[in-house]
């Protein structure tokens, strides 16, 4: 059962099976090409549903997961930690990777870092200006979207150096392996 406010606002828990995490997490694996010699960053309590996909996602293919306690060392200190450390794969919400990357000074880049995952809130076309800015020409960007009753990301948006996009949002991108997305009306018909 996993504890989550969604849209909501309001905590409830979620039954998620197994099987749905596993389907997240081989989808993960596919998408971000994760081979043992990665390395993610966890950024974020295990409570939360996307950490299974990094504990998960690093495990089942012979990564290495480094957590980083942010509250305790601090935005600054994260930089040289995803430095020192060789990260590979960055994932995070987008007001934390946001907040990270607007502290950061110009020029400052992460070379090793060659996946960045985005998700769990609306993701600014200021955050894919930031990716750009301090990331290297080689890495992929990704926002994805999804839900707790789902296990995973049901959607997802990969980005490059030269997409554009209208408006101050990007969009959440095509259904993910193996789901079917469609719009309903209040009584449940597409």
């Amino acid at each position: 059962i996993l504890q989550t406010s969604g849209a909501t606002g309001q905590p409830r828990g979620v039954e998620v099976s197994h099987a749905s995490v596993l389907h997240a997490v081989d989808n993960y694996a596919v998408m971000a090409a994760i081979v043992p010699e990665d390395r993610f960053t966890m950024l974020t309590t295990p409570a939360y549903l996307a950490a299974h996909s990094a504990v998960l996602g690093a495990l089942l293919n012979g990564a290495c997961l480094l957590p980083f306690d942010v509250r305790t060392l601090g935005l600054a200190a994260m930089a040289d930690w995803l430095e020192q450390e060789a990260l590979t794969i960055y994932q995070s919400p987008p007001s934390l990777f946001r907040a990270f990357a607007r502290q950061l000074p110009k020029g400052r880049v992460f070379p090793s870092l060659r996946f960045l995952r985005l998700g769990g809130e609306p993701v600014l076309l200021s955050d894919l200006e930031l990716f750009r800015e301090h990331f290297s020409p080689n890495a992929q960007f990704f926002n994805t979207f999804g839900i707790s009753e789902a296990g995973g990301n049901v959607a997802y948006l990969r980005t490059d150096r030269e997409s554009a996009f209208a408006g101050p949002l990007l969009p959440i991108g095509s259904p993910s392996e193996g789901q079917d997305v469609f719009l309903a009306d209040d009584f449940g018909k597409p």
